[in-house]
């Protein structure tokens, strides 16, 4: 779970005065009826979250434990976020609508599906979104359609390319459910660790983008700490940031 503050005079297109925007990201909820565990964990989070009260809850994604083969997870996960105190966005997962091919190593299971990415529309909510606040430009990606060859990928794509274009300067936050890569842009794909990131070509793609308009990107992501454990109990994730 991450807690970000952005300050500013004003918040973009919009003449009122907002010195701060407080998010609150949270993500790997892997919600489902049969898991207590983790809807404790959940109930845990959401207490947090009433105490705290940010302008906005951001999932990035593994709503859901298994979104393509039960619909009713994705309901279930959806009207435990409806629960909350605060306005809640959403990105997918691999958990959510299936994962994307890589280059190398066995295929996924589930693939990406156009019909998973519609449903999790249906259910949870966009999957890709933009929106400005206290001068800058939040932008979420559904990177599971990446090297997919879906049409939405391309779809994507240049909705980004128009997003940027309209950024005037300011800061962009962008927020996606894989990491970019592992320690360098230029990352060789490895059998065993290509799922966990945006594979190429997308990858490179995505990052010359970003460079083009930006000229510099910093990194922060989950990292597992040292108490991370793979079950249903809680865990501490800290941030790790990194300038590129």
């Amino acid at each position: 779970m991450t807690r970000a503050r952005h300050r500013s005079d004003v918040c973009a297109g919009d003449t009122s005065p907002m010195s701060e925007f407080r998010l609150t990201q949270i993500s790997d909820t892997h919600l489902g009826r049969r898991f207590p565990g983790l809807i404790a964990n959940f109930h845990r989070v959401s207490e947090h979250i009433d105490a705290d009260r940010p302008d906005l809850v951001i999932n990035t994604g593994d709503v859901s434990f298994d979104g393509p083969t039960s619909r009713d997870d994705a309901q279930f996960a959806k009207s435990l976020h409806e629960a909350l105190p605060v306005d809640c966005r959403y990105l997918p997962g691999n958990h959510d609508i299936g994962d994307n091919p890589t280059a190398i190593g066995p295929a996924p299971k589930p693939p990406i599906a156009e019909a998973h990415r519609q449903q999790f529309r249906d259910i949870i909510g966009e999957d890709h979104w933009s929106f400005e606040a206290a001068g800058w430009r939040f932008v979420g990606l559904n990177s599971l359609v990446m090297n997919s060859g879906l049409a939405f990928e391309a779809e994507q794509f240049d909705w980004l390319a128009s997003e940027i274009a309209r950024t005037n300067g300011r800061p962009v936050a962008l927020f996606l459910h894989k990491p970019v890569f592992l320690n360098l842009p230029d990352d060789p794909e490895a059998p065993e660790t290509s799922i966990r990131y945006v594979p190429q070509p997308a990858r490179a793609r995505l990052i010359e983008m970003c460079l083009g308009a930006f000229g510099r990107l910093q990194d922060q992501r989950f990292a597992p700490g040292p108490d991370r454990d793979q079950g249903d109990r809680p865990c501490r994730i800290p941030l790790r940031p990194r300038q590129l």
